[in-house]
């Protein structure tokens, strides 16, 4: 049985968590509805048509700042390459998409102005080289496994009338806060019991910067849950405390949201199971390389 004090000690260090992170939370969920719901798409699809450094780079930057979720930027993207997106831009833009997002970057300035500009530039970083490998590896088996997809494309009607814009932010802002918090209370708990029990030098020697494989490890941390949306800022600002490396930091970040079950589930459903167990370790990969990379020159 676990003893009374210590289970005392996480619940009391959860509660501290959530009291910094949960205003936080509220605050990017809502500006992320606003976003969402007024959002102009055409901002979205008029970089989607080159293939060309530059227009990959815009559609991952305007992709890293999209207000959405794995499971939201997935089925945009299948909307996106119908209406004739080219594959190497909409995979940058999914990619970094999945990694960093408004409410992400929200919430990480929980940890600083400096890991917040670290998730945004790495996160950009991941989905231009993630989209130029994918695509050199897997060339035209993409559109053979992508065009038995169903999934149903992500869009709404946009209401002229401002008042009922204003309740569809309110209904964005509930769904979302719905799919989030769960996992959410996990990453708290899980913080908690890593802030009140968890050894420095255990963490130190799994993540710590003085061991390589430190990035890989933390690449793969994220892979049973859905840290999505920010949702993983508390379990990395327990394992930063606790003696995490700033690579492994910024791999977990990059990886957790983009390499995971339910997005294994729904990029196996758009390309096929043998060009998603590609797609996948790419990314796991790339996240724990440029965590390693993060940590040589920080």
């Amino acid at each position: 049985m676990i003893d009374l004090e210590v289970l005392i000690k996480i619940l009391f260090q959860t509660w501290d968590f959530a009291v910094e992170v949960l205003p936080i939370f509220l605050f990017a969920v809502f500006f992320a509805a606003i976003i969402e719901e007024f959002l102009d798409p055409m901002v979205v699809e008029k970089h989607m048509t080159e293939s060309s450094l530059k227009t990959v780079g815009i559609a991952s930057f305007v992709g890293s700042l999209i207000p959405l979720c794995t499971c939201g930027m997935i089925p945009l993207a299948v909307g996106l390459r119908r209406k004739g997106a080219s594959w190497i831009p909409l995979l940058g833009f999914l990619v970094a998409g999945t990694a960093s997002s408004v409410p992400a970057l929200v919430m990480t300035m929980l940890l600083g102005w400096n890991l917040t500009f670290l998730r945004l530039t790495t996160a950009i970083i991941f989905g231009v080289a993630g989209a130029f490998i994918i695509v050199q590896i897997l060339g035209e088996k993409l559109e053979v496994g992508s065009k038995a997809c169903d999934i149903i494309d992500y869009e709404h009607e946009h209401d002229t009338k401002s008042t009922s814009r204003w309740k569809h932010v309110l209904s964005i802002f509930w769904d979302e806060f719905n799919e989030f918090v769960p996992w959410l209370v996990v990453s708290l708990i899980i913080a908690g019991t890593i802030g009140a029990v968890a050894s420095p030098n255990l963490i130190n020697s799994l993540l710590g910067g003085d061991v390589w494989y430190n990035t890989f490890f933390a690449s793969s941390i994220g892979v049973p849950f859905y840290l999505c949306g920010g949702t993983d800022i508390p379990l990395i600002g327990a394992l930063l405390a606790k003696g995490m490396s700033t690579g492994s930091a910024i791999a977990m970040m990059n990886a957790a949201p983009t390499v995971n079950i339910p997005a294994i589930a729904l990029i196996t459903k758009w390309i096929g199971k043998r060009n998603m167990i590609v797609y996948m370790f790419v990314l796991w990969l790339l996240s724990a390389i440029i965590g390693v990379f993060v940590n040589i020159l920080i």
